[in-house]
């Protein structure tokens, strides 16, 4: 009998991405009439819907991709566009909301994660890994991305299991800065400090995460720790299953890729920042 291709765990890539690209695949409300993976996706009402479609609901819609935040307030300034992401900057949310956008806040039950390789050194060592979570400035995190002093966009992290889900800690074991345990931590780690340069990487697409890279890399330097900051691109969904062991994840990559494509993070320690809401 012939085996199947990755039987015995050799790397292969499945690549529907072609097909998906030029054919609408799903079976929902909505048709996809035109799509450029680098500028918008533009669906239609599809009529055939077997649970039906209300008269109300738009007759088009355009999905937009990699949108300045400058330029989402400018267009929806325009009336050009209706719902704005959540991974906008939060001086533009606020800007929004003082030109008479409707700000709309809810609890979400995500984090956003800062992934370590566990496989490469000096991350392999446990103590470098908590010296590094006890050395993240949490609170600063927080402020950095509040839309206002009353309108947050995350609270603290109580884990890697966000708040309110099963078996989550509780808001009482909320994540802060201890810098006495991180240099304690260190001390107990068998890499020398003067050897380690830490790569952390952002993902481009999410102005956020460069802020809170440069927050780590400050804190970083607080321990006696060099870094170095990589801009990234979200990873794509036709990720092989071998992953290479210099890449840092973002969590909402990982939450979107097939079990095959998560097999290979196997060993990755998470240190949650933030859970956060989703704004719209």
């Amino acid at each position: 009998m012939q085996e199947p291709p990755g039987f015995r765990g050799e790397p292969i890539c499945y690549r529907g991405e072609e097909f998906l690209s030029g054919t609408s695949a799903g079976s929902g409300a909505y048709s996809v009439m035109s799509r450029n993976p680098q500028e918008e996706t533009v669906m239609s009402k599809w009529g055939d819907y077997f649970l039906g479609v209300a008269d109300s609901a738009p007759a088009a819609v355009r999905l937009r991709y990699g949108l300045e935040g400058a330029t989402m307030r400018t267009l929806i300034a325009q009336g050009a566009h209706d719902i704005a992401s959540q991974w906008l900057p939060p001086e533009v949310t606020k800007a929004l909301a003082e030109d008479g956008a409707q700000l709309l806040t809810e609890n979400g039950s995500g984090g956003f994660y800062l992934a370590m390789n566990t496989t490469k050194a000096p991350l392999d060592d446990v103590n470098c890994r908590l010296a590094m979570r006890h050395a993240f400035d949490y609170g600063t995190a927080i402020q950095m991305i509040a839309v206002t002093d009353d309108v947050p966009t995350g609270s603290p992290a109580t884990g890697a299991i966000p708040v309110g889900m099963f078996v989550s800690n509780g808001l009482d074991s909320a994540l802060v800065q201890d810098m006495d345990k991180a240099k304690q931590y260190l001390a107990d780690c068998k890499y020398d400090v003067a050897d380690m340069n830490i790569e952390v990487s952002w993902i481009a697409e999410v102005s956020n995460e460069e802020r809170f890279a440069l927050l780590f890399q400050t804190n970083l330097s607080q321990l006696g720790v060099k870094s170095e900051i990589k801009k990234l691109h979200r990873l794509r969904g036709d990720l092989c299953a071998r992953i290479s062991g210099e890449v840092i994840f973002d969590a909402r990559d990982i939450g979107a890729m097939k079990r095959k494509d998560r097999a290979a993070l196997r060993g990755t320690d998470m240190s949650t920042i933030y859970k956060t809401p989703h704004l719209r």
